[in-house]
């Protein structure tokens, strides 16, 4: 494959995956009781589209937004940083995805990340983000999951109440809310029943 279609076929991804990025949040809010603030870490939604939906959702509906965008590379940090100069609600910190503090943020979000890594880090990914979350985590992946792998990701304790939900075209949503702390832990360290 040519690099400007790879290029081309990853900016429809993105694009595609915008909706039900945003659909996501939006729901895990709502299931969360609609609190008044939010804190949302962008573990990386690709480009700006996601962080400026979210922002303009949350004005139309009076929450109070926090977003803090991560970003591992710090040309990518330079650029986002340029792009929200000026926007308040916007922090944009240079940092790895993997190793994020527990209960740092309400919800965190990333969209078509876990392709990239290898099967054996994806389940370990979404358990890292799931202690990472206080009320859930979204994670949109432009190309989708097979049943098999779905069903394999469900198999870990701590992910048997991973949603998944196929979307039109090849759009493949994962929402995990977190109703009880992964791995029979209490968010305060504690050990659970």
């Amino acid at each position: 494959m040519s690099a400007a279609l790879h290029r081309y076929l990853d900016r429809l991804a993105r694009v595609m995956g915008v909706r039900p990025t945003c659909e996501s949040v939006v729901r895990l809010w709502e299931a969360a009781g609609r609190p008044g603030s939010l804190h949302l870490l962008d573990a990386g939604t690709g480009g700006w589209a996601v962080v400026s939906s979210l922002l303009r959702w949350a004005d139309r509906t009076g929450v109070r937004i926090a977003i803090t965008r991560l970003e591992p590379d710090p040309q990518a940090c330079m650029r986002a940083a340029r792009r929200f100069a000026g926007e308040p609600r916007v922090r944009v910190v240079q940092g790895d995805r993997r190793q994020l503090r527990p209960a740092s943020a309400d919800i965190v979000a990333a969209l078509g990340l876990l392709r990239g890594l290898p099967p054996v880090q994806v389940p370990w990914m979404l358990l890292h983000w799931r202690e990472a979350a206080r009320i859930g985590v979204v994670a949109v992946e432009p190309w989708g999951f097979s049943a098999g792998d779905v069903a394999e990701l469900r198999s870990y304790p701590g992910l048997e109440e991973l949603r998944y939900r196929r979307r039109r075209w090849f759009c493949g949503q994962i929402t995990l809310a977190v109703a009880s702390p992964p791995c029979g832990r209490w968010r305060d360290g504690r050990a659970g029943r």
